[in-house]
């Protein structure tokens, strides 16, 4: 009997330590996030956008639009979210096109537009309901109008016959030329997913014309064929895990399935960190390793199987955690926002209450 006592208090507090521990690692990355976004916040520009890299000012409005996704993850202050999302309807031209400032120039400019829609879509999606709108008067009406003009935009650009039906383009100049990769329209699929739940207007033939063609381009092996119609594979596995997230997310799980299975089996030493000496230095800067981080969480996530890969992502949060920098950031290749926000996203995942994004 006082070995059955024994044996059951050894358990209690094996167990009281496991939760003590665990305990401590949600609090770790609860803190390192609190930091983050206070970063964030305070680097904001006086017109409400956040600024791009510095020397170039590159992407302002896909790294705005970053910057809001990050801030809504964990109820952001308000006034902050509503400058931001001024700007990019400011920036939005008589189109709809969220890529306007007088002088710039963008390669991906259709790309920012996407995940500019989607930032609007989920500021409405989060506080349509709310009894009483934290921001100023008549300026949830303006958000839900600008959401939608941004949605039907995005639905007027893409290619709607030919072998190229349901792409997107990098931008508006030359689209013949610029149709880029089948991934340029995962930005805009997923303001189109999130759009439905918001109650907003969107094109259900648009959503389905991108989803189709983002499935026609996945291999046999379930790896994503990023460049239609040529020899060229990409060889990174996060371009994969990212148009997975987005096809269960589309509940299309029978080719979301061979996708994830293919992140998980050549993609986990990448995106754990174990990288090759030369990608190592941009493994934790926001670079395409760590954005694939986050889309194979989220494609998990999505599957319904999180706990699947827990040893795989609990590793990654430790590395955010430890090389975050003491005032709260991240480094990143579009700049220190991008790679903040980046990491707030990847330390976030896991809860996805917030952001329908998230789910």
């Amino acid at each position: 009997m006082a070995v059955l006592i024994l044996r059951r208090g050894t358990l209690a507090f094996l167990l009281a330590l496991s939760i003590e521990a665990q305990d401590s690692k949600t609090k770790g990355a609860d803190s390192a996030v609190d930091r983050a976004l206070k970063y964030i916040v305070a680097q904001q520009k006086a017109d409400g956008s956040f600024p791009a890299k510095q020397a170039e000012d590159l992407y302002p409005f896909g790294v705005t639009a970053f910057a809001i996704l990050a801030l809504l993850t964990r109820d952001g202050p308000e006034p902050s979210i509503e400058k931001a999302a001024r700007f990019l309807i400011e920036s939005m031209d008589g189109k709809g096109f969220i890529a306007v400032k007088e002088g710039r120039k963008s390669w991906h400019a259709c790309t920012e537009h996407g995940y500019a829609a989607l930032a609007l879509v989920e500021v409405y999606l989060k506080f349509k309901d709310t009894k009483k709108s934290p921001f100023g008067e008549g300026f949830l009406e303006r958000l839900k109008a600008a959401a939608e003009k941004a949605l039907a935009f995005s639905a007027e650009i893409q290619v709607k016959e030919g072998r190229w039906s349901g792409a997107w383009p990098y931008n508006t100049t030359n689209t013949a030329f610029h149709l880029g990769e089948s991934s340029v329209g995962l930005g805009h699929l997923e303001a189109l997913r999130s759009a439905k739940s918001a109650g907003l207007a969107r094109s259900d033939e648009a959503f389905r014309r991108g989803v189709e063609f983002v499935k026609k381009n996945v291999d046999e092996d379930g790896r994503l064929n990023d460049h239609p119609f040529s020899s060229q594979r990409s060889p990174y596995v996060e371009v994969t895990a990212s148009a997975a997230a987005l096809l269960y997310g589309a509940e299309e799980r029978e080719t979301a399935a061979r996708m994830r299975t293919y992140v998980e089996k050549t993609g986990a030493e990448r995106l754990a960190g174990n990288l090759p000496e030369k990608e190592k230095a941009v493994w934790l800067q926001g670079g395409v390793q760590l954005w694939g981080v986050f889309h194979a969480y989220l494609c998990f996530r999505r599957s319904g199987d999180a706990a699947r890969l827990a040893g795989w992502f609990e590793h990654a949060n430790e590395k955010l955690r430890s090389t975050q920098a003491e005032d709260g950031s991240w480094t990143g290749l579009y700049g220190s926002v991008w790679g903040t926000a980046l990491a707030v996203m990847v330390l976030e995942a896991e809860k996805g209450a917030n952001l329908r994004f998230l789910q």
